[in-house]
């Protein structure tokens, strides 16, 4: 996966992730988010979800 399309990959991720939490009625705080994309990772991370956790994480 090159940059680009991992950067993308990521955004689309956080976006789900977002998307989500807002269905469930839950706050969108960085916790969450990072919370979320690892349930939505389904255990199986790939680089969008390591670039997704690393940038919460901050």
């Amino acid at each position: 996966m090159d940059m680009e399309k991992a950067q993308a990959a990521t955004a689309q991720l956080i976006g789900d992730a977002v998307i989500q939490l807002i269905a469930e009625g839950r706050a969108v705080t960085n916790e969450s988010i990072r919370e979320m994309v690892e349930l939505l990772a389904d255990a199986e991370p790939d680089l969008a979800v390591e670039f997704a956790i690393s940038m919460l994480r901050k």
